[in-house]
């Protein structure tokens, strides 16, 4: 079974493995990296994953999944982290990056994703996060502090 790799809708990395997602636990001493069940929290899913590079070197599942996969779900939110990603890289509009992205997808998550207004806005916020990041913090710029300037007073008769 092939391992795909995506983003979160924070920006971290995940696994998609078996139709379930996985969320990095942690990486080992020994080069490897724990993935825990994305359901872990809500669902109390014990299942886990443990990767070397793209390789699957243990799957450990105490018992099964405390859920049903939906891979449609999961590859959504990789679609969403490509849209962000695209429009940092190439610096588009929200519309163009969601454009690009979505020629690419298959139906069923086409059917996932999240109502275009939705996405739209999420995307917009990226973006200015993204701006703010690279404006050292402050997403407009700085206010001027130099307050020796003449004042000119032209008069017309």
């Amino acid at each position: 079974m092939a391992v795909v790799f995506g983003t979160s809708s924070k920006g971290k990395v995940t696994v998609v493995y078996r139709n379930f997602e996985y969320v990095k636990e942690r990486d080992n001493h020994c080069g490897t990296t724990s993935w825990r069940c994305q359901k872990y929290q809500s669902m109390q899913c014990k299942a886990r994953l443990i990767t070397s590079g793209n390789h699957i070197v243990s799957n450990r599942q105490p018992g099964e999944h405390t859920h049903s996969g939906n891979v449609a779900t999961a590859l959504a939110r990789k679609a969403v982290g490509e849209m962000k990603t695209k429009m940092n890289e190439m610096n588009a509009t929200s519309s163009s990056s969601h454009a690009s992205v979505v020629a690419t997808l298959d139906n069923d998550v086409l059917m996932a994703l999240p109502k275009r207004k939705t996405l739209a806005r999420t995307l917009q916020r990226a973006r200015l996060k993204a701006a703010t990041a690279a404006a050292g913090g402050t997403p407009l710029s700085p206010v001027t502090s130099d307050l020796q300037f003449a004042i000119q007073v032209v008069l017309y008769l």
